[in-house]
């Protein structure tokens, strides 16, 4: 279900001065909203940000972080969105005092040379006890796929496959209580009953491959697999 939100989007990419303009064009969205049908805490709010950068024609990085902060009994006020902004606490046990539950994201995606038509690499990944994957890979939630826009001969089926996981290979990840978990918001990266972001949930593996053929640009036939 979405959620009810104010969200900025920069409409076109833009060039940073002086020697940051090596990182190429820039774009950054924002967002703020309020999340439904949590109980432990009710009625708690997300905020999130991404900064991207095209390095080069074939290479694309992001930046991410999101934070559920405040909820029943603690209220929406200044003081409590930028604690949740900008606290380094791990936390606390007194929910009036929490910064919140925090998570940091890095994506990329790179056409391989040569190829640039035809294969694409990509992975997304999640932190939510580090402050960024690219800081602990080993402890970061990953989902990496590759996308072949155009298959050899059939320049109308594309194909995309996709692995993903939140049992990260570290000891820490025991009984769904690492990544997608918290020790006070209870319903976190949910919302309305519903996973956020992905089709994963804690602890959990999966594999996932669709192909697409275009019969027209409004009109197409997929199969899907899932796992």
């Amino acid at each position: 279900k979405p959620v009810l939100m104010v969200r900025l989007d920069s409409t076109s990419a833009k060039m940073l001065p002086s020697f940051f303009s090596l990182l190429g064009p820039m774009r950054t969205q924002l967002f703020f909203g309020q999340l439904q049908g949590h109980e432990f805490p009710p009625r708690p709010y997300i905020y999130g940000q991404k900064i991207s950068f095209k390095i080069t024609p074939n290479l694309e990085l992001g930046f991410s972080r999101t934070g559920i902060f405040a909820g029943v009994p603690q209220p929406l006020t200044w003081g409590t969105f930028l604690r949740s902004f900008f606290s380094n606490s791990t936390g606390t046990p007194d929910l009036r005092l929490k910064p919140g539950d925090r998570r940091a994201g890095f994506d990329f995606s790179y056409r391989i040379p040569g190829l640039r038509n035809r294969l694409i690499l990509y992975n997304d990944s999640l932190s939510d006890d580090d402050p960024s994957p690219v800081a602990a890979p080993r402890r970061a939630a990953m989902r990496p796929g590759i996308y072949v826009p155009q298959m050899p001969l059939v320049s109308k089926l594309d194909f995309r496959a996709e692995a993903v996981y939140t049992d990260t290979p570290t000891s820490r990840s025991n009984n769904g209580e690492f990544i997608y978990w918290e020790y006070i918001y209870h319903d976190s990266h949910t919302n309305a009953g519903g996973l956020m972001g992905d089709w994963i949930g804690r602890e959990g593996k999966g594999i996932q491959a669709w192909s697409t053929y275009w019969l027209s640009p409004r009109s197409t036939v997929q199969v899907a697999y899932r796992n």
